[in-house]
């Protein structure tokens, strides 16, 4: 039984909406938009975290500039397009791929 809940909430949450900023291409700060997105399929090795707080640095400033930016030396750096800013974040994990190491992390646990 507990397995079919997971499996029903975990479709549920493929398909939930959520909103991000989004860069489409690289530029100004014009090129961010706010829309809804669909969350991606979870890979095996991944976790989802509900953030609850989130940081952009000034290295994704540079990133959002693209090759007008510091990252012009290092194109391979580059993320690929869309994109979403942030790498820094603090939430719950709402969620772990079949490979995660549940001794180390759990469904409702702080990061």
């Amino acid at each position: 039984q507990l397995l079919a809940v997971w499996m029903f909430v975990s479709r549920r949450l493929r398909a939930m909406p959520i909103s991000a900023i989004v860069a489409d291409m690289f530029g100004a700060p014009e090129v961010l938009q706010l829309r809804p997105v669909e969350l991606p399929a979870l890979k095996p090795n991944q976790v989802r975290v509900k953030m609850e707080a989130a940081g952009v640095n000034p290295s994704d400033t540079y990133l959002r500039l693209g090759m007008e930016g510091p990252y012009a030396a290092v194109p391979h750096l580059l993320p690929q397009l869309p994109w979403t800013p942030g790498r820094d974040g603090a939430g719950t994990v709402e969620a772990l791929g079949e490979e995660v190491e549940t001794a180390r992390l759990a469904v409702g646990q702080r990061v």
